[in-house]
């Protein structure tokens, strides 16, 4: 299932290669480097699913998902860090089970983003 992804990172570079990835893999992406016009980008738009950075100069990423989680309560979120030490479910119990490691693995971006589209698939499918 092919998913519509918010993506935030406020190093280009990195930014730009990981919307290459989930290109290459068939799913479509909005990037920015800037969490507040993620915000603004994320009440306009239904995203399936966000990618973000942790460490970024304006927000964390952490502070970010919350911002979206008041939002969407449901908002699928994925951390991502060059940085060991950050946890993800040190912040979210049940909304967040997904941190990668940057610099990211082009095989377990596709089996993480399989795992993300298929429950979306199968919800969608018991909603009926």
């Amino acid at each position: 299932m092919a998913l519509h992804v918010l993506l935030i990172d406020d190093d280009p570079g990195s930014l730009k290669a990981m919307a290459i990835a989930l290109r290459l893999l068939k799913h479509s992406c909005d990037a920015l480097e800037d969490p507040q016009e993620a915000i603004n980008h994320y009440r306009k738009h239904a995203y399936d699913l966000v990618i973000t950075d942790v460490c970024m100069p304006i927000m964390s990423g952490f502070a970010l998902a919350a911002e979206l989680r008041a939002i969407n309560p449901e908002a699928k979120i994925i951390f991502m860090s060059g940085q060991a030490t950050q946890r993800a479910d040190e912040h979210f119990d049940d909304a967040v089970k997904i941190a990668l490691r940057k610099p990211i693995d082009f095989a377990t971006l596709r089996k993480v983003l399989e795992e993300i589209g298929t429950k979306g698939k199968k919800q969608t499918e018991e909603e009926r």
